[in-house]
This record gives C-alpha cells, sequence and structure tokens, in this order.
C-alpha cells in the first residue's frame, strides 16, 4: 500500500512539472485563478495521496517548520489574516461583481495557502524521497521534454501568423483533441504557444530559462551547452512578451556574470573591450533601426495610444491612491479590488475599452489585475505586509548565495539555476499581481531543502 501510494503522488508530481506551461484549459470553475493550470490538478491529487499516506502510514505531517524561510513567510501570511480584522467594517459592507468582502479575503486566503503552504509540503515530500541531486536533474530533464514541446509549437504558430500556412494552423487546431490543449487564438505576429495567452508564455520562459541554462555548465558538447538556452531567448523574441524579453535579457546577463565566477574564468579586458567596442560602432551604425525595433516590441509607456499600457498604469495608479489611504494596515487582504475603482484616473478610462466592458462593468465576474504585486501587497496589507514580504524575499537571495559558497559543484550549479529563477519571479512581480508562481515555490523548497542537507 506504501509503495502504491508513493508511486502515484510521485507520478503526479512529475506529471506536474511537465504540464506547467500548459494552462489553456477551461478546468473547473471551482478552482478559480487556478483552474487553467494544467498542473496544478496533477498536484492537487499527489498532494492528498501524499496526505493520506503521511496520516494514516506515517502517522506524522512531514513539513519544514524550522526553516527561518517559512517563520519569515508565515509571519507575512499572518499578518494578512490579521489585516482582515483591523478592516473589519470596511469588509463587511464591501460588495462588487456579485462577490462581497468576506468572499473575496476567503478565496484569496485559500489561494495563497494553496500555492505556498500546499505545494511547499507535496514537493518537501517528493524531495525527502530523493536526493537533492537526483531530483533536480530528474526535473530538469522533464522541463527540457516538456519545453522542446512548447518550442515546436510555437514555431507551427509562428508559420501560421507570419505565412497564413493553412495546413499548419488545421494541425494546431486539430491537436485541440488533446486534454490539455484548446487553441482558440492566435495573435497576429504575437506568439502564446501552448499557454492561453503571450504573457503566460513569457512567464513560462522566465521559469524555464534558468533550468536551460544549466546545460551550460553539465554538458561537454558545446551544442548541447548552449543550444537550450539559445532556444529560450529566440521564442522569446518571437513570442513578442514585452516584460519577459525584459526580464530574461536580465537573466541573460545575470547568468554569464555567474558563469564567469563559477568557472574562475580569467577575462581578458582588452578582448572584452574590442567585443564592446565592436557592438557599439555596429549599434551606432544600425541605430535608427535599433530604436525602431525596440520601440514595436516593448512599447511599454506609450498611453496614448496603448490600451494595454493605459490599462497597467491606470490600474497601479488607483492602487496606489488605496495605499496612501491605508498606508499603515492596508485595506486588507483580497480588497484592493473594491476600493481601487474609486481612484481610476480619467486618462486612463477614457476611450478605454477594457475598463467599460470589463473592470466597471458589474456584470463581469472576474476583479480588475493590479498588475502589480508590490503595489497589491502595500494596499491591502500596508507597510508592515510589504517589509515583511520584501524581508522573506531577501531572506531567499540571501540563503542562495550561502549555500552555494563552499558548497559541491552539483551544488553550486542548482543555486545559480535557484538565483536566475528567484531573481526572474522578482523582477516579474512588478507586472504580475499574484502569488501563483508555481515554479517560485518549486525553488523555495529546493533552497530549504539545500540547506537543511537530508533533513527537513
Amino acid at each position: 500500500m506504501y509503495l502504491f501510494i508513493k508511486k502515484w503522488y510521485t507520478l503526479f508530481f512529475l506529471t506536474g512539472i511537465f504540464l506547467i506551461p500548459f494552462n489553456q484549459i477551461a478546468g473547473l470553475s471551482i478552482l478559480r485563478e487556478y483552474s487553467h493550470e494544467s498542473a496544478i490538478y496533477c498536484w492537487l491529487l499527489g498532494g492528498i495521496l501524499a496526505i493520506i499516506e503521511d496520516v494514516f502510514l506515517n502517522k506524522r505531517i512531514i513539513f519544514p517548520y524550522k526553516s527561518k524561510v517559512i517563520w519569515l513567510w508565515s509571519l507575512f501570511f499572518g499578518w494578512s489574516l490579521l489585516t482582515y480584522f483591523f478592516n473589519y467594517s470596511e469588509i463587511q459592507v464591501s460588495y462588487f461583481k456579485h462577490r462581497s468582502g468576506n468572499n473575496k479575503f476567503i478565496f484569496q486566503t485559500i489561494s495563497i495557502f494553496l500555492t505556498s503552504y500546499f505545494l511547499i509540503y507535496y514537493f518537501s515530500k517528493i524531495l525527502k524521497n530523493s536526493s537533492i541531486t537526483d531530483f533536480f536533474y530528474k526535473i530538469r530533464r522533464i522541463v527540457f521534454i516538456s519545453f522542446i514541446i512548447v518550442f515546436v509549437y510555437g514555431l507551427l504558430e509562428f508559420l501560421v501568423n507570419k505565412y497564413s500556412i493553412r495546413w499548419v494552423k488545421d494541425f494546431i487546431e486539430w491537436l485541440n483533441f488533446l486534454p490539455i490543449l484548446d487553441k482558440r487564438e492566435f495573435y497576429g505576429e504575437r506568439l502564446s504557444s501552448v499557454s492561453f495567452e503571450v504573457p503566460a508564455l513569457g512567464n513560462y520562459l522566465i521559469f524555464a530559462f534558468g533550468w536551460m541554462f544549466s546545460y551550460v555548465f553539465t554538458e561537454s558538447n558545446w551544442f548541447k551547452r548552449i543550444l537550450p538556452s539559445i532556444a529560450i531567448v529566440l521564442l522569446t523574441i518571437l513570442s513578442g512578451a514585452r516584460a519577459a524579453l525584459v526580464i530574461i535579457s536580465i537573466q541573460v546577463l545575470v547568468s554569464i556574470l555567474l558563469y564567469i565566477k563559477v568557472k574562475e574564468i580569467k577575462v581578458n579586458l582588452k578582448y572584452f573591450l574590442g567585443i564592446f567596442f565592436s557592438l557599439l560602432v555596429m549599434g551606432s551604425l544600425n541605430f535608427n533601426k535599433i530604436v525602431e525595433i525596440s520601440s514595436k516590441k516593448l512599447n511599454f509607456f506609450n498611453v496614448e495610444s496603448n490600451i494595454s499600457n493605459k490599462t497597467r498604469f491606470g490600474m497601479q495608479y488607483a492602487t496606489i491612491q488605496v495605499f496612501k489611504d491605508n498606508p499603515i494596515v492596508g485595506v486588507g487582504l483580497g480588497q484592493n479590488g473594491f476600493h481601487k475603482r474609486n481612484h481610476y484616473p480619467n486618462w486612463a478610462i477614457e476611450n478605454n475599452s477594457e475598463f467599460t466592458d470589463w473592470y466597471l462593468n458589474e456584470e463581469v465576474y472576474s476583479f480588475a489585475p493590479d498588475f502589480n504585486l508590490y503595489l497589491k501587497v502595500l494596499a491591502e496589507t500596508g507597510i508592515i505586509g510589504f517589509v515583511l514580504f520584501c524581508s522573506f524575499l531577501f531572506l531567499l537571495i540571501r540563503k542562495v548565495f550561502v549555500v552555494a559558497t563552499g558548497s559541491s559543484f552539483d551544488i553550486t550549479v542548482i543555486s545559480v539555476v535557484l538565483f536566475i529563477s528567484i531573481i526572474g519571479y522578482l523582477i516579474n512581480w512588478f507586472q504580475l499581481d499574484y502569488f501563483r508562481q508555481l515554479g517560485f515555490w518549486l525553488c523555495v523548497v529546493m533552497l530549504i531543502r539545500i540547506e537543511n542537507g537530508e533533513s527537513v
């Protein structure tokens, strides 16, 4: 019985890793924001089996409760729950889009608990059964296989968008018979591959880059060493995911610096300066073309003609106003949507169908996104919650450096992957507003395991 349960919850975990980029499905509405995530269904099943094993067979729950990382996260989570009582009267009368303040608080609490404590428990349970090195290489192999599918699917989508090849489009639509695919939208010059939208693909590529870059350290064949990283960058460029392009560019720079550090490469200054000035000259000769491509690809700050930018900056502006009104304890977990609608700036609403059709329309069930997790934390938990959350993130970064210092080669490589991934997530949260970063919590568990050795 024990081996049977262990086999299945391990299989569900590995399948979930493979399914991380697949979030096109409609899913179960009861799971709310998780309903599109194919991976979460496997992990829910696997986690339940793991709990059954611990409760009825092992008679104890395996959880890394001694970790300082967990303690600091728990302080933040506990404070977030306390904000309900500080804002109790206001929450009781909050109502918008057929949802009450209590409803939003409960579901937001469940969402954060699921993405943190439940996944940390489940991942720790899996990791307990193997060494961190075996765990890492097994996950990397699965991420690699999954990425190959994402890449090939993305290239097929590129052929449809660029050259309007009918049979390729028919083939993509035929693949919808698979339960993890439901391709309905083609985004012109942009790609979403197996993800439900372009930013979702970008979010996955940010997760996958660190894992693919690790081949630089472990493969002897130069082709196998650099091809996975190049494929990530290429698909990011083709996808048109603006934020991902910036973040992965930063990850590439960080990766190069880490590679030089780990390999103890002595950089020839004259050679380095020669390459730098050559690139500078080529860039100067093609300056106008570079500016044209950059403005077309990125276009972050145009709020006059770009509705997406107007919406994003408008939401962030409104969230800041909510924080200004409630700077110490915030408005309560999950409550920002009720308050910020009173602070939308006119320049964001004017000639913006996203506000009239979606965000101000009470018949549309979903609430408006905040487009920045840090601002959301400020508005909902105040400066106290913000300091606790940032302290948690700072501790993660510091511990990555600590475990990498003086460690074995394999642990150093794993630490590099964790550092690259965590940096990507931290930057990405400047334009995403949810804790539902599945790969982030995997990094947290791996870091805790490295720090604690064989013990939990």
